[in-house]
């Protein structure tokens, strides 16, 4: 009798995970499928999960290896998007390297795609950066962006350039040894650099009659290195400077809710 009551747990346990992993690789085909159909990529932060998670990763990523791309993958992002017209890219993503998103910006920024950008839940530091070089960007009214300014390394220790400017301004540079009076131009570089992309970035995404105020605010709040770099800037806040749509067509919704499903 307990030996039959376990055969069957056993059975029904084992029906119930065969089930779920079919339902999982269907709804990856699914998601394939779709992004196809719809001339869209997704672009996220390679996760780093549990051995059972990594497991459907593996499987995630197999099956979608043409349509969805790690941040810092730019030379895979590119090769997929050299060739269109116009692509639909959906942004998941905290943020990347500064030099793989720099490769990557300088090539959309040269070449003659028309990029729609889809942001769900968000689309940080250098997520931003993609999100407002899109030519139309759609943005969920709770979905968040973030300040772009640059973050470097040292010492393994993350730093945001703009702090590390400071600290070197309000010493004697004297005292200051010579790497972090290196670190001092290269980073004063850096945060020039930022603020000079994200101001013609935004030139072309002003509400229009817009206040000369209004544009010197955001343009601080996202490039100044004053405010926290993972500060949320919502697309309800975006959308009182900025041209964005917090609607979104109903083929993109219907792709991310199956990403979200199995991602």
């Amino acid at each position: 009798m307990i030996l039959n009551i376990l055969f069957y747990i056993c059975f029904i346990v084992d029906f119930y995970f065969s089930y779920k992993i079919y339902e999982f690789i269907k709804n990856i085909y699914d998601l394939k499928n779709k992004l196809n159909l719809n001339n869209c990529i997704i672009i996220y932060n390679k996760p780093h999960e549990s051995f059972i998670k990594k497991i459907s990763i593996m499987i995630f990523e197999y099956i979608l290896n043409e349509f969805i791309f790690d941040i810092n993958d730019y030379a895979n992002i590119i090769k997929k998007i050299k060739n269109k017209q116009t692509i639909n890219i959906i942004l998941d993503t905290y943020g990347g390297e500064i030099s793989s998103n720099d490769i990557l910006v300088n090539f959309i920024n040269d070449s003659k795609i028309k990029i729609n950008g889809y942001v769900f839940k968000k689309s940080q530091s250098a997520g931003t950066i993609l999100a407002l070089i899109s030519n139309k960007l759609y943005i969920k009214p709770e979905a968040i962006l973030s300040p772009t300014d640059p973050q470097i390394s040292v010492d393994g220790e993350t730093y945001s350039v703009k702090s590390i400017i400071n600290m070197c301004e309000e010493k004697d540079k004297n005292y200051i040894s010579d790497k972090y009076l290196i670190n001092y131009y290269e980073n004063k570089k850096l945060h020039y650099e930022n603020m000079d992309l994200i101001n013609k970035l935004l030139e072309n995404k002003f509400k229009k009659n817009i206040s000369k105020d209004k544009k010197s605010h955001i343009l601080y709040k996202l490039t100044s290195g004053d405010y926290s770099h993972h500060l949320p800037l919502s697309g309800h806040y975006l959308n009182k400077y900025l041209d964005v749509n917090l609607n979104f067509p109903k083929n993109i919704d219907e792709i991310f809710k199956i990403y979200q499903i199995i991602s």
